[in-house]
């Protein structure tokens, strides 16, 4: 086993799975998906630990016990569609193409859109459409939505996007408390109104 395979082992026994991220398929897509090769060279080493890895001056991917534990409250099975803002370079929807029938991937930056549809298209995932557009515009031409990742911090909930879940649809998002401290949050969309519940501490750069 190559030094990449043990590491991504590793990261899901031992970052993942005591989190308590149980679902198979959610395990499965994290154990499948080569992290290290949605990230530049220089950072390929660090790419399954257990921290948030460059993608560019502005942007990281979420450190993975994060990042699985906002996917798995979003209760994604098989025939569900997904909404994916910030993708980045396009690990994060890589992860949601595994464990649900399609995704819809926002990125305003195009240097990583561009990136994030090459890596797909070298992983031969055809369930992913990556759209180059405003973050918090999502994409009202495939609304409503099961569920929407949010990468990023905001300093409240993103209701244009919550209006964009089908009822009793679910959107995990990151929340801005203080300069050092974020909290992941859980909206759920009931049509005329929508709640939210706050999940656990973390740290995350605002949504740029």
């Amino acid at each position: 086993m190559e030094y990449f395979e043990i590491a991504r082992t590793n990261m899901v026994k031992n970052q993942i799975m005591p989190n308590k991220v149980t679902d198979p398929l959610l395990l499965g897509a994290f154990s499948c998906i080569p992290k290290h090769e949605f990230v530049e060279k220089a950072w390929q080493g660090f790419a399954y630990s257990d921290a948030r890895v460059p993608l560019n001056d502005n942007r990281k991917i979420l450190a993975p016990e994060v990042l699985a534990r906002m996917i798995s409250v979003l209760e994604l099975t098989p025939e569900k569609i997904a909404l994916d803002i910030a993708c980045g370079t396009g690990y994060t929807s890589s992860i949601l193409s595994k464990i649900c029938k399609h995704v819809i991937a926002i990125e305003n930056n195009p240097d990583l859109a561009q990136k994030a549809a090459i890596n797909l298209q070298k992983l031969d995932i055809k369930n992913v459409e990556i759209k180059q557009s405003d973050l918090l515009k999502g994409d009202h031409k495939n609304a409503p939505y099961d569920a929407i990742l949010v990468s990023g911090a905001l300093t409240s909930a993103p209701e244009n996007l919550i209006s964009q879940l089908k009822i009793g649809g679910k959107l995990v998002y990151i929340k801005t408390l203080s300069p050092h401290l974020c909290k992941v949050m859980l909206a759920q969309n009931w049509g005329h109104s929508f709640d939210e519940i706050e999940l656990f501490d973390t740290f995350c750069e605002p949504l740029v």
